[in-house]
């Protein structure tokens, strides 16, 4: 198998999942959307997974390239339905790809917070906890899904934490990716490091660092969970 990478910011790459999938013999190619707009096509690829970054949906005019990720987007899940998962801002672009709306959070969920599987948390999600802790660091939400969409997990500021289309689209507004080195290498972006000194004060990197070390364990379970489920349905 082998999958394409959509990436949008050097610091914010597949993170353990680039370990899951070696685990399964997963050929990967990285386009980095920062380094380089053309170029690029979903011929022969498995899948498409679409990664986080500190770009809104709505900033085309600032990062142009965003129109060209869109339509590939859409080819993607609307035209080819290959297996599709986008991560925190992948979830956002793969919401508005379906017609939904991305909205500014009244608070910004930025730290470790639970999430809470729905009855309607698919195949994605078998075997996982039913509540679990998450990292967590986004401004803004999906909303407005269309009715082809099944909303999977929420936590207290997100109602929409995970949703799928059609089985074979997916999108996580939470991270499970996250190393012993994530936070310290996030706070490296401004605007990252910025929103965490505001939600959590100017210890904030320290305070997240430590609770993220204790989740690791558990988050590199459902990680490794949720790609063996999803290379399930390439198989289908």
């Amino acid at each position: 198998m082998k999958f394409l990478i959509f990436q949008h910011i050097s610091v914010e790459g597949l993170g353990y999942f680039e370990e899951c999938f070696k685990k399964h013999g997963i050929d990967i190619d990285i386009h980095d959307f920062s380094k380089k707009d053309s170029d690029v096509t979903l011929k022969d690829y498995d899948s498409l997974w679409v990664l986080g970054g500190p770009m809104d949906t709505d900033q085309e005019e600032k990062f142009p390239w965003m129109r060209t990720e869109k339509n590939l987007i859409s080819e993607a899940v609307l035209k080819r339905k290959i297996p599709f998962m986008g991560i925190c801002l992948g979830c956002q672009l793969l919401a508005e790809t379906l017609g939904g709306n991305i909205r500014r959070m009244k608070r910004p969920e930025i730290g470790v917070a639970n999430v809470t599987l729905l009855d309607k948390a698919s195949s994605l999600f078998h075997n996982c906890p039913k509540t679990f802790k998450a990292l967590h660091w986004h401004s803004y939400q999906a909303t407005d899904l269309p009715d082809e969409c099944d909303i999977l997990a929420k936590s207290n500021l997100c109602d929409i934490q995970a949703f799928s289309y059609q089985d074979h689209a997916f999108g996580i507004q939470f991270h499970l990716e996250e190393t012993k080195d994530t936070v310290e290498s996030w706070c490296t972006v401004p605007e990252y490091k910025k929103s965490l000194e505001q939600a959590l004060g100017s210890d904030g990197i320290n305070y997240i660092n430590k609770i993220v070390q204790n989740i690791l364990p558990q988050s590199k379970e459902i990680a490794e969970l949720i790609v063996k489920n999803f290379i399930k349905k390439i198989h289908k």
